[in-house]
């Protein structure tokens, strides 16, 4: 008698069994695999029933969208009681580094996890990651083996989002290009609009072009011996002479 091929039931998602603002699985899915199937066959029924994910965390600091793993965890807890699988760290090793920060030492953790990968029969299957974290406390081993969790998913799940537009730019990088241009283009016309409404300003002129009838006196000169009055010049001059004599 030839070997039975495992041949899964699958129960296609409907939209009422998805929370549309939180991709959370309604208990009302249902998954109808063999009770021998293998694990391998049940985490690809998880495969095949997880809806696409958006990119709805936003890193303040850079400006971009990220995909939390919250966000899939909310959908693949669901679906993983459903398909008879769970998840377990086998094996870990980390290492550690300090780089120094402004205020407090910046510490560094580096974490390769070796993954099993569980089905209801008790058969496995492996997987090896890497994550990678830093932070001013504690709180960098266990940023690395979420980093870890994250990019055991990702792949062997094939999580993304549907509206994700292959090939080019994404849309929220490429509204921050529009809005950077656009900011320029404004700041370049209104300053043009500025200068443009400027009076040009007067051309200074001198004391003596202003009014020739003051002009500033050389101290110790008397009154009249300046440039103004040149029929005092000789008077002037003997004046100076008399000053250097005494």
């Amino acid at each position: 008698m030839p070997a039975k091929t495992e041949q899964p039931t699958m129960v296609p998602l409907k939209a009422s069994d998805v929370d549309t603002a939180t991709g959370e699985i309604f208990a009302s899915t249902s998954c109808e695999l063999d009770t021998d199937a293998s694990v391998a066959l049940r985490w690809l029924w998880v495969q095949e029933h997880l809806p696409g994910i958006p990119k709805g965390s936003l890193n303040e600091k850079q400006g971009f969208k990220y995909r939390s793993i919250d966000a899939v965890l909310i959908v693949v807890h669901r679906l993983f009681a459903l398909a008879g699988v769970f998840v377990l760290p086998a094996r870990q090793q980390a290492t550690y580094v300090e780089w120094p920060g402004r205020n407090s030492a910046i510490h560094v953790t580096r974490i390769t996890v070796d993954w099993q990968i569980y089905g209801a029969k008790g058969d496995w299957i492996t997987g090896q990651t890497l994550g990678e974290a830093a932070d001013t406390f504690d709180k960098a081993t266990s940023k690395a083996q979420t980093a870890a969790f994250k990019y055991l998913l990702w792949p062997s799940l094939s999580v993304a989002d549907n509206d994700d537009n292959d090939g080019q730019t994404p849309e929220e990088t490429q509204n921050r290009s529009r809005l950077s241009r656009e900011a320029v283009s404004e700041g370049a016309e209104a300053l043009r609009d500025r200068v443009a409404g400027m009076d040009a300003p007067a051309p200074r002129t001198s004391e003596a072009e202003a009014d020739p009838a003051r002009v500033r006196q050389a101290p110790g000169l008397p009154r009249g011996a300046g440039p103004q009055h040149p029929s005092g010049a000789g008077e002037g001059a003997q004046h100076l002479r008399a000053l250097r004599g005494a």
